[in-house]
């Protein structure tokens, strides 16, 4: 009787624990598009957790939580993480693993491509600027994914 009572307990007190908040990485000194790609998923993050999301551009590897970086971190090794290789431009470079994600992308929009495919990869649809699907997810779990390089086909697209 007392085991189930402890674990009623125990599972009533976790549910009061706040979840993990997300972070994002950056490199020190990122590039605007990395910065702009990463106040993207800011604000997505935010909507799907109901949590604030720090973006932190710093050497430091934070130890708790799901954590995106973008851009080519040099502690990527640290979280099990490959570097990117050189990519051409509006390329994107994904690696997910141990709730950790890797976004690295070329050019001025590889970044944005990259972050928009993690986004559809935890559940967010964009059907256009007014309809949109964002799921909640109060404990975000990062997807684990091999190292994904992706090339767009042509150079401009327009709905």
């Amino acid at each position: 009787m007392r085991v189930i009572l402890l674990l009623v307990l125990f599972f009533r007190l976790s549910l009061l624990l706040p979840a993990q908040t997300p972070g994002i990485l950056l490199a020190p000194n990122p590039s605007a598009p990395d910065q702009r790609a990463a106040h993207i998923l800011q604000g997505y993050l935010e909507r799907m957790t109901g949590q604030p999301v720090r973006i932190l551009a710093s050497l430091k590897v934070p130890a708790q939580g799901a954590l995106v970086v973008i851009g080519n971190h040099p502690n990527l090794q640290l979280m099990g993480l490959q570097r990117s290789p050189s990519l051409n431009d509006e390329a994107y470079y994904l690696h997910g693993k141990n709730n950790a994600f890797l976004i690295a992308g070329g050019g001025e929009l590889g970044p944005e491509y990259g972050v928009y495919d993690l986004l559809e990869r935890l559940g967010c649809r964009r059907y256009s600027p007014r309809d949109s699907i964002i799921p909640r997810i109060p404990k975000l779990h990062l997807p684990e994914l091999p190292p994904t390089l992706e090339q767009p086909a042509f150079p401009y697209r327009e709905l």
